[in-house]
């Protein structure tokens, strides 16, 4: 498990290139129909993974905003 926002980004990173490697591969060599739904469930699950990584990056924004904001009316 990745414990910041800039550790899930970097894994994010990779796994996007992977995608975009399988995608070139498959535009150049033709799927199979398993192939393609095997693609299309690892890009589903990239598009959840960047969801879930943007809400944690708002929510740290959120707190340190908070936080700055208890910190200059004390």
């Amino acid at each position: 498990m990745f414990d910041t926002v800039s550790d899930r980004l970097q894994q994010l990173s990779y796994k996007h290139a992977i995608l975009r490697l399988a995608l070139v591969s498959a535009t150049k060599e033709g799927m199979q129909e398993f192939e393609n739904e095997a693609l299309a469930m690892f890009a589903i699950n990239l598009e959840t993974e960047t969801r879930s990584i943007i809400e944690q990056h708002d929510k740290e924004m959120e707190q340190q905003k908070g936080q700055h904001h208890a910190d200059n009316q004390n």
